[in-house]
């Protein structure tokens, strides 16, 4: 599991829409605040990772947002060690 920190910067309330990630190795848990307020305003989410394949698994995020669409890139490797 990995925390991420979404935090506005800007003078303006920034509303979170949703996280859309391109794999199904990665999911997030939801917002805990979906409005955040000017210059401070944040809030987290967790991503967790359930792998299903062995080596480099990559995704991207998009977090929807009022002022746009931002990419969040998560990459993992798994490896696989056999005994004999």
């Amino acid at each position: 599991m990995q925390t991420v920190i979404i935090i506005n910067e800007d003078s303006e309330p920034l509303e979170l829409y949703s996280l859309i990630g391109t794999t199904n190795e990665f999911y997030s848990s939801v917002f805990k605040q979906n409005i955040l307020s000017s210059y401070g305003g944040n809030t987290s989410i967790n991503i967790y990772y359930l792998p299903r394949t062995i080596g480099l698994i990559e995704t991207i995020f998009t977090l929807k947002t009022s002022r746009g669409d931002f990419a969040y890139d998560v990459n993992k490797r798994i490896f696989s060690f056999f005994s004999k």
